[in-house]
């Protein structure tokens, strides 16, 4: 039987299902049709990969299968954070385009953020939706989520080749906002930049979970040195660094992480910096001195919850950005205003 008559057939009886290993293939097979081989993880292509994210607990993947067994669709929930490993993110999802027309996207989505976490007991789950179009996002914000923080820029052009051969007009990096939802709230010391207090208030509001919010000692000293983990991706020319512990040192220390990255090929650099310690405030003005500006809210990204400041080695088109609902766009505004405040400043990267 050929793919359309298949269809004909069958084509109200696809189920969601969880994933087995004998998927893994077929997995590979919806990434290479949907992004060709431009896809900035080289892991995603390969079966035995898909197999043992699943078997260790590093992953949670759903799928949409037809009655022979043929995958039309999957979405996941893996592990991607460093320092939270009981953080999850919900991302990957990809329907065949001839099934795009259902509601296969939706069921999934649906699964993901809601049967999905309880199954495994996972206490939140936070997804980075791409803002070339507005699908995901709706997804993500109807099931629960809530906008947070805006990634600028942070995927290849190179990875939505296969999309514009498809008539989808990428020329450009594409940006993501950064969505979250918790099924277990609890309440926080946070400390707050002064540079970011109004900004950080008004992320925090929809998260009502009692925190209490602190302004930090500008005179306070920590004998610490800064720790971080540097996640540097080539394929996607990004730099992500997680910092998990701020020392007094962070300054020297953030000049020297530049100075290695001269060469690295990145375009974009994304510095988290943890909320629970008052050394945050001195780490943002020392950030912000090396031409960083807003990127948002990561709640949990420690266990405690992060903040995100970026920047990009030439000048973002917010023109190019598209968000959904009134807090995602609250957010662009915010980050847009803070870049605009930072222009012309110099950078040493």
């Amino acid at each position: 039987m050929d793919l359309q008559e298949e269809k004909s057939v069958h084509e109200q009886s696809w189920v969601i299902d969880l994933f087995k290993p004998e998927d893994a293939e077929g997995v590979v097979g919806l990434y290479r049709a949907i992004y060709g081989e431009y896809f900035p993880l080289p892991d995603i292509y390969i079966a035995d990969w898909h197999r043992e994210q699943v078997q260790n607990n590093d992953s949670y993947r759903v799928v949409a299968r037809l009655p022979s067994g043929r995958l039309i669709g999957t979405v996941a929930l893996f592990r991607s954070v460093p320092t939270n490993n009981e953080l999850y993110e919900g991302g990957g999802l990809m329907v065949l385009k001839e099934y795009q027309t259902q509601n296969v996207a939706i069921q999934l989505v649906r699964f993901v953020c809601n049967s999905l976490p309880k199954m495994h007991n996972l206490g939140q789950i936070w997804g980075e939706a791409v803002c070339n179009h507005l699908v995901s996002q709706m997804l993500s914000i109807k099931n629960g989520h809530i906008a947070c923080a805006l990634e600028v820029d942070m995927m290849p052009e190179a990875a939505y080749e296969k999309l514009s051969e498809r008539g989808q007009n990428i020329n450009s990096r594409v940006s993501a906002l950064v969505v979250f939802k918790a099924f277990d709230p609890d309440s926080q010391v946070v400390y707050l930049p002064l540079a970011y207090e109004d900004a950080l208030k008004k992320l925090y509001a929809p998260f009502n979970f009692g925190h209490k919010f602190l302004r930090p000692d500008s005179n306070l000293e920590d004998g610490s040195n800064t720790g971080a983990n540097i996640n540097t991706m080539p394929g996607a020319g990004i730099t992500r660094i997680t910092v998990s512990q701020i020392g007094i040192d962070f300054a020297s220390w953030l000049d020297r992480t530049h100075n290695e990255l001269k060469n690295s090929g990145s375009k974009v650099y994304q510095v988290i910096i943890p909320l629970n310690t008052p050394l945050v405030d001195k780490a943002a003005e020392n950030l912000r001195n090396e031409g960083y500006w807003l990127g948002g809210l990561l709640p949990r990204w420690f266990g405690h919850d992060g903040f995100l400041m970026q920047k990009t080695l030439y000048e973002p088109d917010f023109s190019k950005i598209k968000v959904y609902s009134k807090q995602g766009k609250e957010v662009l505004a915010m980050v847009k205003a803070d870049y605009e405040k930072k222009l012309g400043c110099e950078t040493n990267v």
